[in-house]
């Protein structure tokens, strides 16, 4: 079995909230974008 990914509960400190203004300023019309694979690239190569 593969180690847990602990995520932390949500907050809106650090760069979060830039990350969700530029969400809203490129109109994403799906829950997916840049940032989600960015995201999942970086745990990749975790």
């Amino acid at each position: 079995m593969k180690a847990k990914i602990w995520l932390s509960s949500p907050h809106m400190g650090g760069n979060e909230q830039k990350y969700v203004n530029e969400a809203f300023k490129m109109i994403w019309e799906a829950l997916l974008g840049p940032n989600v694979n960015g995201f999942e690239a970086d745990l990749k190569s975790a």
